[in-house]
């Protein structure tokens, strides 16, 4: 692992692709400018969810604020991540995660600029990784803005980050018994829902959270946190907290995601006959 600020080089980060060239754009963080290099590029471009996730996050006393560690996975181009260590006391730990290498570059890049460089750590993690990073035996707060999206076919990377999720969380797995006295962690996302949401790769996330014994939430934004995000767009977006439940946390389920999840690349594509059985037994 490796801070934003141990890169005096960001290195050059292409243009982004569908025509969109990179810009900078600042947004206004609870009134704290923060300036990101954008590309219309899925994994880089700046999406509204990070703006409003951003200032929900960094204008809550109940959040582990102090000498916490917290980890927003799907970073992006890192705004979440760069409020965070701009807000959140110094003794708190705040990771970047992205699958993406030309991600990570900006993000470090980004960081360097918003003169965090030096409180941000940045790491790369795919979700089909075969174990969890060195982190999630020290996570308190897991946070992502809007890194579930697509439809339901479309990919199944949402069902392992669910799993990883379950056994972050889970007190009988190998982080939960390196926790010891140690709380939970719990998780915030907010996700922006295209289309319709009884068919949407959210709400087969969120389900899969579920089907694991989960307790899952939806909460609510401030006004405030909305500024300047059209209203079409405010609703789309759903903001769920995630945590273990409060009796029975032993009954998280830790197995394997969902059988059909086949494909290569980047992106795994959900066998459409195969998920259909997963929907049943999960609305069993």
């Amino acid at each position: 692992p490796m801070s934003a600020g141990d890169d005096g080089d960001a290195g050059v980060v292409p243009k982004g692709r569908h025509g969109g060239a990179e810009k900078i754009t600042t947004t206004d963080v609870n009134g704290r400018m923060l300036k990101v290099h954008d590309k219309w590029k899925e994994e880089e471009h700046l999406w509204p969810a990070a703006i409003v996730l951003s200032r929900y996050l960094t204008n809550q006393d109940s959040l582990p604020t102090k000498g916490s560690c917290v980890v927003d996975v799907g970073a992006g181009c890192g705004l979440v991540s760069l409020a965070l260590a701009a807000f959140w006391d110094s003794s708190c730990r705040v990771v970047a995660t992205d699958c993406s290498k030309e991600a990570l570059k900006n993000i470090r890049r980004n960081a360097i600029e918003n003169q965090v460089g030096q409180r941000l750590q940045v790491e790369e993690w795919d979700w089909y990784a075969p174990a969890l990073p060195q982190w999630a035996k020290e996570v308190d707060l897991i946070v992502g803005s809007d890194m579930v999206f697509g439809n339901l076919s479309r990919t199944s990377a949402y069902f392992h980050l669910s799993k990883w999720i379950a056994e972050i969380m889970s007190p009988c797995s190998d982080c939960g018994h390196s926790r010891a006295e140690k709380k939970a962690p719990i998780a915030i996302f907010l996700l922006q829902v295209r289309g319709d949401y009884e068919e949407s790769s959210v709400k087969a996330f969120v389900d899969d959270l579920q089907r694991r014994n989960l307790e899952v939430a939806e909460l609510s934004f401030r006004a405030e946190d909305a500024e300047g995000v059209p209203a079409e767009t405010l609703q789309c977006l759903k903001l769920f907290g995630v945590a273990a439940p409060r009796e029975h946390a032993e009954r998280i389920d830790v197995g394997k995601p969902p059988s059909g999840c086949v494909g290569d690349g980047d992106w795994q594509q959900l066998d459409p006959e195969l998920f259909e059985q997963w929907r049943d037994l999960n609305e069993a």
